[in-house]
């Protein structure tokens, strides 16, 4: 996609991510931080890491009744745990192609209180667990996801030990 295409998508359809307190642990991969002034955190694939890489932030725009999601006019709603990315076109989807070594942004909307852990498996079928920390019902929160090698990697995560959410596959290349 040319440069031009992508800052368009970025600017027009995405929306500010409004910063919140880290309420976890880092998903950490050793890269470098680089701080672009805050500006790559509005994009939902970069390739720099975001300054809130490692943390979960709450979304307060993505939260149910609000219908100006990148594009689409429904949330992930009922009684289980949503997890979802928004692809180029700024439509909410289940999988997402990221370029090697970048971050795409992952939005999580929970159906109960309580203590997120996230779980990734890698191409290598490697599980990583990653404690988050609290949220509350139906509230949209973001997370970054690290292509850090080439494959399908599958992420999802559940709540104080109870129902996993969808998942979301991340193909890396």
């Amino acid at each position: 996609m040319s440069l031009i295409k992508y800052l368009f998508i970025v600017i027009c359809l995405l929306v500010p991510i409004v910063m919140g307190p880290s309420v976890g642990a880092a998903i950490s991969n050793g890269a470098a931080t680089s701080d672009a002034g805050g500006s790559t955190d509005q994009s939902t694939i970069i390739d720099v890491q975001p300054s809130d890489y490692g943390k979960m932030v709450e979304m307060p725009e993505f939260n149910i009744g609000n219908t100006s999601i990148g594009g689409s006019s429904e949330l992930p709603s009922g009684s289980f745990n949503a997890l979802w990315v928004v692809d180029d076109s700024g439509e909410m989807n289940d999988t997402l192609s990221v370029p090697l070594n970048s971050y795409a942004r992952v939005f999580i909307t929970p159906s109960q209180a309580g203590n997120v852990i996230v779980e990734q498996l890698n191409p290598r079928d490697q599980l990583s667990t990653y404690n988050m920390g609290v949220v509350e019902p139906y509230q949209t929160y973001g997370i970054w996801f690290y292509g850090d090698s080439p494959g399908t990697h599958q992420m999802r995560y559940s709540v104080n030990g109870g129902e996993y959410s969808d998942v979301v596959e991340f193909n890396v290349g």
